[in-house]
């Protein structure tokens, strides 16, 4: 497993560390007593991550690297981490097609006469699904997720590597049958386009759902995506709804290629509160290292 580490466009690639990640995922919450005897529990909106990392014997290079972000040579921070075990890059919100939060938040279109909504029927997977209703005559047709952070262009990426992005999806509306394909916008680190990769249109049905997705890799120059369901316009008749399901975006391996949907958290931000190293002998430090996921 590879993990990488940096400012988006400056990734680095961290030794491969011992077998045996620990990943603490916490949400805040309080209880309260009620004044008729019951209980009630608040719960905070986000989720935080904390990793713990450790390597046998790190080399003087390697050692370098991480303590010159925890001490600040590479700046404040905070900085971004990718971890390739992380099966479903998009946020709670997205990977839950709005069943977290109950709204369209992270999901955006690009043209007024279009609207998004989260409704509770159909749905395949949760309590909701995501809305897209389109008018007759289409000129934006572009559904679009947003990164997690206002500061990101996009979805901070490595170039090189491998991205498969999937949704379900279903017709509704006055015209149900309307095709449709998942795409890939690549920018660059000032948030330009670089390149667009298309997958497979496919045709949606009233009370069915099927596939959307596109498998692609991350040109020279990548920093950031944007992932994107996009409408074909010549196959809008009439007004049309698109229902959204269990979308998904990660990085497919042999042993996962990223085909069953599994919940998101979001690429994280994170900080390196704690690094301790013990010099065993010459150019070898046995290092444990924390890194904490920032709001």
């Amino acid at each position: 497993m590879t993990v990488y580490f940096g400012r988006p466009g400056s990734l680095v690639a961290l030794r491969s560390p011992l077998k045996g990640i620990p990943v603490k995922t916490t949400r805040m919450s309080r209880l309260k007593e009620t004044i008729a005897g019951g209980r009630v529990a608040d719960y905070s909106p986000g989720v935080l991550r904390e990793w713990a990392m450790s390597w046998a014997a790190l080399d003087h290079n390697d050692q370098s690297t991480l303590m010159a972000y925890f001490a600040g040579h590479n700046g404040p921070g905070p900085w971004v981490l990718i971890d390739g075990a992380e099966r479903n890059l998009l946020t709670r919100n997205q990977s839950s097609a709005t069943s977290t939060f109950n709204d369209t938040s992270g999901f955006s279109v690009l043209v007024g006469t279009e609207t998004l909504a989260s409704v509770t029927t159909p749905v395949e997977r949760g309590p909701r699904a995501l809305s897209w209703s389109l008018p007759a005559a289409v000129t934006g047709g572009v559904l679009s997720m947003a990164a997690s952070r206002s500061d990101w262009a996009g979805i901070p990426v490595v170039p090189g590597a491998s991205y498969r992005l999937q949704y379900r999806v279903q017709g509704g509306g006055t015209d149900p049958v309307v095709t449709v394909n998942a795409a890939l916008r690549w920018l660059d680190s000032a948030g330009a386009n670089l390149s667009l990769d298309n997958g497979s249109t496919v045709a949606t049905a009233a009370g069915s759902w099927t596939d959307a997705t596109v498998t692609a890799t991350c040109p020279v120059g990548g920093v950031y995506l944007i992932p994107r369901l996009v409408v074909t316009a010549a196959s809008v008749s009439a007004v049309s709804t698109l229902y959204v399901d269990k979308p998904m975006l990660s990085m497919p391996t042999t042993r996962d290629p990223g085909t069953v949907w599994v919940a998101g958290l979001g690429v994280p931000r994170v900080t390196l509160p704690t690094v301790d190293h013990t010099l065993q002998w010459i150019n070898a430090h046995r290092t444990n290292l924390v890194i904490s996921e920032v709001s």
